[in-house]
């Protein structure tokens, strides 16, 4: 059976309705993954650097992981508030809380709010720093 197949009539032949049809479901899937993929791709590597920054968390004050994180944040150009980066270090534990909103307006009419939030935990494996 042939992927054509049913986009052609009885004789076989592609009706043109079915093909213009075809390509703008592929085109509006093209231009969704390309309003979308780019901030989920942010947002996952945002994940990684803060786990990674979580990781030596025992070399580090929060002011130092602060400034590490908001680096980060300007590097990937994530536009998130410093109210919403919570960083809280005790003797044995750090606590890494991030929050934010990206709004997306697909074709410049319809806007969609989408909310990220990173949250990780961690023992701190010497209380050195602080």
């Amino acid at each position: 059976m042939s992927i054509l197949r049913p986009l052609s009539n009885q004789r076989g032949d592609l009706t043109p309705g079915k093909v213009v049809s075809v390509i703008a479901i592929v085109l509006l899937l093209v231009y969704g993954a390309l309003m979308v993929v780019p901030t989920y791709f942010k947002y996952e590597m945002l994940k990684y650097e803060v786990r990674s920054e979580l990781g030596n968390a025992h070399y580090y004050k929060a002011s130092e992981m602060r400034k590490h994180i908001n680096e980060k944040i300007d590097n990937w150009s994530i536009d998130i508030p410093e109210d919403n980066i919570t960083i809280d270090r005790g003797d044995y534990f750090v606590s890494i809380f991030i929050w934010y909103e990206v709004e997306k307006v697909f074709f410049g009419k319809w806007p969609y709010v989408f909310y990220f939030e990173i949250d990780y935990q961690d023992e701190v494996k010497s209380k050195d720093f602080e």
